[in-house]
């Protein structure tokens, strides 16, 4: 019993180091995450369904944007889509890119899913260069869910 007190101080020392950790790590990241679990919602129009997102894929043109890390993207993405990681990739990278690209060309941005919030920022990016993306919500995760092909980089060992 009397050893109580003493439990409870390394436990609260504990939490304490933690916390300052955790804290230090998230200040010190190139895009720091957010101290909620509040989602925003998107700052650009939406695709949220399946067969939208199949008829806008079949237009001649589309270009689909995958923002997440480049490993995610090596380990299976979206047929044809390119990769443009929105915490790797600089504002002159963007606006080469953007130079290359049909200004009628209707561009698709994915994350892992619809709580993801790296396909808005590339889309914020995206918008300040002229560009009116349109957000792909269920991203890869939903892709994947609903065994659609995925793409992928890495070769099988042999």
């Amino acid at each position: 019993m009397k050893d109580i007190p003493l439990l409870t101080a390394k436990v609260l020392v504990i939490i304490l180091i933690s916390g300052l950790t955790a804290w230090a790590f998230n200040y010190f990241r190139p895009s720091p995450l957010g101290w909620s679990w509040h989602h925003s919602s998107p700052s650009t129009p939406v695709i949220d369904n399946f067969e939208a997102m199949n008829a806008v894929l079949q237009k001649p043109g589309t270009v689909l944007i995958d923002a997440r890390p480049s490993l995610f993207y090596k380990i299976g993405h979206l047929p044809g889509a390119i990769n443009l990681p929105v915490d790797e990739t600089d504002e002159a990278t963007l606006s080469a890119w953007r130079t290359g690209q049909n200004s009628k060309s209707i561009i698709i941005i994915y994350c892992t899913d619809d709580l993801c919030q790296m396909a808005d920022k590339l889309s914020k990016r995206l918008t300040v260069l002229g560009m009116f993306p349109i957000i792909f919500s269920p991203g890869f995760a939903g892709w994947e869910k609903a065994n659609l092909p995925i793409e992928s980089d890495f070769k099988p060992l042999p």
